[in-house]
């Protein structure tokens, strides 16, 4: 899929989640399996409304004692979220 212009991700908040799972089912060839979520997955904040955006992830281990991961990555990931003029949505 190419790049989603900031105009249509305002647009998709029109649409419910299973609309938009619905609709890229018929048009990316990713299998079904990869992409579908069941109903476990809720909102933690149902009074914000849709959330809509382009969706930056990364991985963080605070719980392990004595780690040394570096915060290198995400604050790379920071950066590019500020240069990108389209919503975006953090996943830790």
């Amino acid at each position: 899929m190419g790049t989603v212009s900031k105009e249509i991700l305002e647009q998709l908040v029109e649409f419910d989640t299973a609309l938009i799972a619905n609709t890229i089912g018929v048009i990316d060839s990713t299998p079904v399996h990869e992409w579908y979520m069941g109903s476990s997955i809720q909102t933690v904040t149902p009074g914000l409304g849709p959330t809509v955006g382009v969706a930056y992830t990364c991985e963080l281990d605070s719980s392990t004692p004595g780690g040394t991961a570096s915060l290198d990555e995400y604050w790379r990931l920071l950066d590019e979220m500020e240069k990108d003029e389209r919503p975006a949505v953090l996943v830790v």
